[in-house]
Protein backbone atom coordinates (compact mmCIF):
# COMPACT_ATOMS: atom_id res chain seq x y z
CA UNK A 1 0.00 0.00 0.00
CA UNK A 2 1.48 3.49 -0.78
CA UNK A 3 1.20 6.52 1.62
CA UNK A 4 3.13 9.66 1.48
CA UNK A 5 6.77 9.02 1.92
CA UNK A 6 6.02 11.39 5.72
CA UNK A 7 4.40 8.46 6.85
CA UNK A 8 6.14 5.90 6.51
CA UNK A 9 8.35 7.59 9.54
CA UNK A 10 5.56 7.77 11.82
CA UNK A 11 5.69 5.86 15.23
CA UNK A 12 3.01 3.27 15.23
CA UNK A 13 1.79 4.53 18.65
CA UNK A 14 1.47 8.12 18.72
CA UNK A 15 0.47 10.78 21.22
CA UNK A 16 -2.88 12.18 21.64
CA UNK A 17 -2.92 15.58 22.57
CA UNK A 18 -6.74 16.25 23.64
CA UNK A 19 -6.24 16.25 27.16
CA UNK A 20 -3.56 19.34 26.99
CA UNK A 21 -6.44 21.48 26.48
CA UNK A 22 -6.75 21.20 30.51
CA UNK A 23 -10.01 22.06 30.32
CA UNK A 24 -13.48 20.65 31.71
CA UNK A 25 -13.53 17.43 29.20
CA UNK A 26 -10.31 15.91 30.87
CA UNK A 27 -10.09 17.78 34.15
CA UNK A 28 -6.97 19.99 35.08
CA UNK A 29 -3.62 18.76 34.22
CA UNK A 30 0.14 19.40 34.93
CA UNK A 31 1.27 20.97 32.34
CA UNK A 32 4.99 20.61 33.41
CA UNK A 33 4.24 16.90 33.57
CA UNK A 34 3.00 16.78 30.54
CA UNK A 35 5.92 18.79 28.48
CA UNK A 36 8.02 15.70 30.20
CA UNK A 37 6.24 13.02 28.83
CA UNK A 38 6.50 14.68 25.24
CA UNK A 39 10.36 14.83 26.10
CA UNK A 40 10.03 10.77 27.22
CA UNK A 41 8.06 10.50 23.91
CA UNK A 42 10.81 11.61 21.80
CA UNK A 43 13.79 9.82 23.86
CA UNK A 44 11.86 6.67 23.14
CA UNK A 45 10.89 6.98 19.76
CA UNK A 46 7.45 7.93 19.65
CA UNK A 47 7.45 11.25 17.25
CA UNK A 48 3.77 11.51 16.50
CA UNK A 49 1.67 13.96 18.39
CA UNK A 50 -2.23 14.61 17.68
CA UNK A 51 -3.54 17.99 18.46
CA UNK A 52 -6.19 20.34 17.07
CA UNK A 53 -6.99 23.84 17.05
CA UNK A 54 -10.20 22.99 18.72
CA UNK A 55 -8.43 21.30 21.64
CA UNK A 56 -9.08 23.95 24.50
CA UNK A 57 -9.23 26.68 21.86
CA UNK A 58 -5.60 26.31 21.44
CA UNK A 59 -4.19 25.50 24.52
CA UNK A 60 -3.41 21.78 23.20
CA UNK A 61 -1.32 23.46 20.51
CA UNK A 62 0.35 26.21 22.70
CA UNK A 63 1.66 23.10 25.29
CA UNK A 64 2.58 21.13 22.59
CA UNK A 65 4.59 23.77 20.86
CA UNK A 66 6.35 24.72 24.08
CA UNK A 67 7.22 20.80 24.71
CA UNK A 68 8.84 20.58 21.18
CA UNK A 69 10.87 24.12 21.58
CA UNK A 70 14.41 22.97 20.05
CA UNK A 71 13.28 19.28 19.15
CA UNK A 72 10.79 20.14 16.43
CA UNK A 73 12.92 18.47 14.06
CA UNK A 74 12.19 14.77 15.83
CA UNK A 75 8.58 15.04 15.90
CA UNK A 76 5.58 14.50 13.53
CA UNK A 77 2.98 16.54 14.57
CA UNK A 78 -0.38 16.95 13.08
CA UNK A 79 -3.52 19.27 14.25
CA UNK A 80 -6.89 19.69 12.66
CA UNK A 81 -8.86 22.73 11.10
CA UNK A 82 -12.61 23.15 12.17
CA UNK A 83 -15.65 23.23 10.03
CA UNK A 84 -15.92 26.58 9.85
CA UNK A 85 -12.50 27.65 8.61
CA UNK A 86 -13.32 25.35 5.74
CA UNK A 87 -13.65 28.41 3.02
CA UNK A 88 -10.62 28.93 0.81
CA UNK A 89 -10.13 32.54 2.30
CA UNK A 90 -10.44 31.10 6.39
CA UNK A 91 -8.22 28.45 5.71
CA UNK A 92 -4.96 29.94 5.66
CA UNK A 93 -5.73 32.30 8.78
CA UNK A 94 -6.54 29.51 10.65
CA UNK A 95 -3.00 27.57 9.40
CA UNK A 96 -1.59 30.50 10.52
CA UNK A 97 -2.70 30.54 14.27
CA UNK A 98 -2.25 27.35 14.49
CA UNK A 99 1.81 27.38 13.40
CA UNK A 100 2.06 30.38 16.03
CA UNK A 101 0.37 28.15 18.49
CA UNK A 102 3.22 25.31 17.94
CA UNK A 103 5.81 27.37 17.64
CA UNK A 104 6.59 25.93 14.09
CA UNK A 105 6.73 26.95 10.14
CA UNK A 106 5.06 23.85 9.10
CA UNK A 107 2.60 21.24 9.78
CA UNK A 108 3.81 18.00 8.95
CA UNK A 109 -0.03 16.28 8.47
CA UNK A 110 -3.10 18.81 8.54
CA UNK A 111 -6.68 17.27 9.18
CA UNK A 112 -10.10 18.63 8.20
CA UNK A 113 -11.65 17.99 11.52
CA UNK A 114 -14.87 16.95 10.52
CA UNK A 115 -16.84 17.55 6.94
CA UNK A 116 -18.34 20.75 6.46
CA UNK A 117 -21.15 20.31 3.92
CA UNK A 118 -21.93 23.68 3.33
CA UNK A 119 -18.59 24.21 1.92
CA UNK A 120 -17.56 22.44 -1.24
CA UNK A 121 -14.90 19.81 -0.90
CA UNK A 122 -13.63 21.10 -4.16
CA UNK A 123 -12.86 24.86 -2.29
CA UNK A 124 -11.33 23.56 0.94
CA UNK A 125 -8.82 21.32 -1.35
CA UNK A 126 -7.85 24.11 -3.44
CA UNK A 127 -6.45 25.97 -0.40
CA UNK A 128 -5.01 23.23 1.29
CA UNK A 129 -3.21 22.35 -2.01
CA UNK A 130 -1.82 25.67 -2.34
CA UNK A 131 -0.74 25.68 1.65
CA UNK A 132 1.20 22.23 0.69
CA UNK A 133 2.37 23.28 -2.44
CA UNK A 134 4.21 26.24 -0.42
CA UNK A 135 5.59 23.82 2.20
CA UNK A 136 3.57 24.94 5.26
CA UNK A 137 1.55 21.45 4.80
CA UNK A 138 3.40 18.09 3.99
CA UNK A 139 0.54 15.99 4.11
CA UNK A 140 -3.30 16.58 4.11
CA UNK A 141 -5.56 14.74 6.38
CA UNK A 142 -8.81 14.32 7.13
CA UNK A 143 -11.00 13.25 10.38
CA UNK A 144 -14.48 11.63 10.48
CA UNK A 145 -15.08 11.17 6.96
CA UNK A 146 -16.99 8.18 6.10
CA UNK A 147 -17.23 6.25 3.00
CA UNK A 148 -19.04 9.28 0.61
CA UNK A 149 -17.60 11.94 1.68
CA UNK A 150 -14.36 10.58 1.04
CA UNK A 151 -14.72 9.17 -2.09
CA UNK A 152 -16.30 12.54 -2.94
CA UNK A 153 -13.17 14.64 -1.40
CA UNK A 154 -10.28 12.25 -3.31
CA UNK A 155 -11.54 13.65 -6.47
CA UNK A 156 -9.97 17.06 -5.49
CA UNK A 157 -6.51 15.75 -4.27
CA UNK A 158 -4.19 13.40 -1.87
CA UNK A 159 -5.66 12.54 1.23
CA UNK A 160 -2.97 10.85 2.94
CA UNK A 161 -4.99 9.55 6.16
CA UNK A 162 -8.08 9.29 8.04
CA UNK A 163 -8.29 9.94 11.23
CA UNK A 164 -11.33 7.59 12.64
CA UNK A 165 -12.53 6.11 16.00
CA UNK A 166 -11.36 2.83 16.62
CA UNK A 167 -10.93 -0.04 18.95
CA UNK A 168 -11.75 -3.60 19.70
CA UNK A 169 -15.05 -1.17 21.44
CA UNK A 170 -15.65 0.38 18.44
CA UNK A 171 -15.53 -1.42 15.31
CA UNK A 172 -17.77 0.46 13.28
CA UNK A 173 -15.55 1.81 10.55
CA UNK A 174 -15.19 -1.74 9.14
CA UNK A 175 -18.67 -2.31 7.67
CA UNK A 176 -17.56 -0.23 4.73
CA UNK A 177 -14.89 2.74 5.39
CA UNK A 178 -11.81 0.61 6.22
CA UNK A 179 -12.29 -0.65 2.92
CA UNK A 180 -12.65 2.54 0.95
CA UNK A 181 -9.58 3.84 2.96
CA UNK A 182 -7.14 0.88 1.61
CA UNK A 183 -8.93 1.71 -2.06
CA UNK A 184 -7.62 5.18 -1.32
CA UNK A 185 -4.59 4.54 -0.11
CA UNK A 186 -5.40 6.44 2.19
CA UNK A 187 -3.59 5.75 6.07
CA UNK A 188 -5.96 4.82 8.99
CA UNK A 189 -4.72 6.89 12.19
CA UNK A 190 -6.81 5.75 15.22
CA UNK A 191 -8.69 8.07 17.54
CA UNK A 192 -9.75 6.88 21.36
CA UNK A 193 -7.62 3.52 20.52
CA UNK A 194 -8.46 2.56 24.50
CA UNK A 195 -12.01 3.73 24.19
CA UNK A 196 -11.28 6.55 26.43
CA UNK A 197 -9.84 4.00 29.45
CA UNK A 198 -12.50 1.41 29.05
CA UNK A 199 -9.68 -1.04 27.49
CA UNK A 200 -7.43 -0.47 30.01
CA UNK A 201 -9.34 -2.18 32.42
CA UNK A 202 -9.66 0.77 34.77
CA UNK A 203 -13.23 0.96 34.74
CA UNK A 204 -14.75 -2.37 35.76
CA UNK A 205 -18.67 -1.26 36.56
CA UNK A 206 -20.71 1.58 35.79
CA UNK A 207 -20.11 2.99 39.37
CA UNK A 208 -16.38 3.60 38.57
CA UNK A 209 -16.99 5.54 35.80
CA UNK A 210 -16.78 9.26 36.83
CA UNK A 211 -20.36 11.35 36.41
CA UNK A 212 -18.84 13.68 34.49
CA UNK A 213 -17.02 14.83 31.34
CA UNK A 214 -16.06 13.86 27.46
CA UNK A 215 -16.79 10.18 28.15
CA UNK A 216 -20.39 10.69 29.44
CA UNK A 217 -20.88 12.41 25.52
CA UNK A 218 -20.24 8.90 23.61
CA UNK A 219 -22.14 6.46 22.31
CA UNK A 220 -20.42 3.39 24.12
CA UNK A 221 -20.36 4.68 27.46
CA UNK A 222 -24.38 4.35 27.55
CA UNK A 223 -25.75 1.59 30.42
CA UNK A 224 -27.03 -0.94 27.48
CA UNK A 225 -23.46 -0.74 25.83
CA UNK A 226 -21.10 -0.98 28.91
CA UNK A 227 -23.24 -4.21 29.90
CA UNK A 228 -21.62 -5.62 27.09
CA UNK A 229 -18.24 -4.07 27.84
CA UNK A 230 -17.83 -5.64 30.88
CA UNK A 231 -18.76 -9.03 30.08
CA UNK A 232 -16.23 -8.54 27.05
CA UNK A 233 -13.35 -7.60 28.78
CA UNK A 234 -13.14 -10.57 31.20
CA UNK A 235 -12.40 -12.37 27.76
CA UNK A 236 -10.00 -10.06 26.80
CA UNK A 237 -8.12 -10.57 30.12
CA UNK A 238 -7.88 -13.79 29.60
CA UNK A 239 -5.52 -13.46 26.73
CA UNK A 240 -4.01 -10.66 28.94
CA UNK A 241 -3.02 -13.44 31.36
CA UNK A 242 -1.93 -15.53 28.34
CA UNK A 243 0.54 -13.33 27.25
CA UNK A 244 1.68 -11.63 31.06
CA UNK A 245 0.72 -7.92 29.54
CA UNK A 246 -1.87 -5.66 30.29
CA UNK A 247 -5.87 -5.17 29.04
CA UNK A 248 -4.67 -2.44 27.48
CA UNK A 249 -1.76 -3.31 25.54
CA UNK A 250 -3.23 -6.78 24.38
CA UNK A 251 -6.44 -4.09 22.97
CA UNK A 252 -3.31 -1.89 21.34
CA UNK A 253 -1.52 -4.89 19.75
CA UNK A 254 -4.96 -6.32 18.49
CA UNK A 255 -5.76 -2.94 16.67
CA UNK A 256 -2.20 -2.50 15.29
CA UNK A 257 -2.80 -5.74 13.40
CA UNK A 258 -5.78 -4.06 11.56
CA UNK A 259 -5.96 -3.74 7.83
CA UNK A 260 -5.14 0.10 6.94
CA UNK A 261 -4.16 0.98 10.18
CA UNK A 262 -0.97 3.03 10.13
CA UNK A 263 -1.15 4.37 13.98
CA UNK A 264 -3.11 4.36 17.11
CA UNK A 265 -2.78 7.54 18.93
CA UNK A 266 -4.12 7.17 23.12
CA UNK A 267 -3.81 10.13 25.00
CA UNK A 268 -1.16 10.43 27.93
CA UNK A 269 -1.47 13.04 30.50
CA UNK A 270 1.92 10.85 32.42
CA UNK A 271 4.90 9.41 31.63
CA UNK A 272 3.86 6.50 33.28
CA UNK A 273 0.91 6.53 30.66
CA UNK A 274 2.83 6.89 27.92
CA UNK A 275 5.43 3.71 29.07
CA UNK A 276 1.81 1.54 29.36
CA UNK A 277 0.73 2.57 25.99
CA UNK A 278 4.50 2.06 23.97
CA UNK A 279 4.80 -1.36 25.74
CA UNK A 280 2.00 -2.29 23.54
CA UNK A 281 4.86 -2.54 20.18
CA UNK A 282 6.20 -5.20 21.94
CA UNK A 283 3.34 -7.72 22.13
CA UNK A 284 2.96 -10.51 18.97
CA UNK A 285 -0.44 -11.73 19.22
CA UNK A 286 -0.90 -15.25 17.91
CA UNK A 287 -3.32 -15.50 14.58
CA UNK A 288 -6.25 -17.42 16.95
CA UNK A 289 -5.99 -14.82 19.61
CA UNK A 290 -6.05 -12.02 17.25
CA UNK A 291 -9.26 -14.09 16.04
CA UNK A 292 -10.48 -14.56 19.41
CA UNK A 293 -10.35 -11.46 20.54
CA UNK A 294 -12.51 -9.66 17.37
CA UNK A 295 -15.10 -12.67 18.07
CA UNK A 296 -15.60 -11.45 21.37
CA UNK A 297 -16.41 -8.59 20.39
CA UNK A 298 -19.50 -8.84 17.62
CA UNK A 299 -21.83 -8.84 19.94
CA UNK A 300 -21.11 -5.18 20.96
CA UNK A 301 -20.82 -4.36 17.21
CA UNK A 302 -24.05 -5.66 16.39
CA UNK A 303 -25.70 -4.08 18.75
CA UNK A 304 -23.93 -0.76 18.75
CA UNK A 305 -25.26 -0.76 14.37
CA UNK A 306 -23.53 0.56 11.83
CA UNK A 307 -22.92 4.41 12.95
CA UNK A 308 -19.25 4.85 13.20
CA UNK A 309 -19.82 8.29 15.05
CA UNK A 310 -18.84 8.12 18.50
CA UNK A 311 -20.58 11.36 19.70
CA UNK A 312 -24.30 12.41 17.91
CA UNK A 313 -25.67 10.18 15.41
CA UNK A 314 -25.28 10.11 11.77
CA UNK A 315 -22.53 12.49 10.93
CA UNK A 316 -20.66 10.08 8.46
CA UNK A 317 -21.84 9.18 5.59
Amino acid sequence: MYYNSLLSGVSKIGMGCWAMANDQQWGTVDENELIATVHMALDIGINFFDTSENYGNGHSEEVLGRALSGRRQKAIVSTKVSGSNLFEKELPKALELSLNRLKTDYIDLYYIHWPNREIPFEETMTALNKLKLQGKIRAIGVSNFGERDLSEIVKFGRIDVNQLPYNLFWRMIENAIVEKCISENTGIVCYSPLAQGLLTGKFRKLEDIPASGVRLRTRLYKKESLELVFQILNEIEKISAETSVTIGQVSLAWLLSQPGVVSAIPGAKTRKQLTENVKALAVVLRSDQIMRLTHTSEQLKKYLGTDPDMWDKERYR
